[in-house]
């Protein structure tokens, strides 16, 4: 079976990021408190891109995260119909 994975990551300063994944490995490791990871089981890039926008919402209007600049990736890696496929 092929398994794919996606991130997107959002660097709020030097020492503090939201990582969001498609995956539940991402908790396997400790991280510093500043290094914020959430994750939602999915192959869906669209669903994933929207679950990390409003985590990096809530870290700014909850815990005051500035300098913050979201976007959406110009080129993904991961080929959408390749992930619906199992290719």
């Amino acid at each position: 079976m092929n398994q794919s994975n996606a991130e997107f990551i959002t660097q709020f300063s030097k020492n503090s990021s939201l990582t969001s994944t498609g995956h539940d490995y991402a908790f396997t490791l400790p991280r510093p408190p500043q290094l914020f990871v959430q994750s939602k089981k999915t192959n869906d890039l669209d669903q994933l891109w929207d679950y990390h926008s409003e985590g990096a919402k809530f870290l700014i209007e909850e815990y005051g995260v500035r300098n913050v600049e979201i976007y959406q990736p110009v080129e993904v890696i991961i080929n959408q119909e390749q992930i619906e496929h199992g290719k």
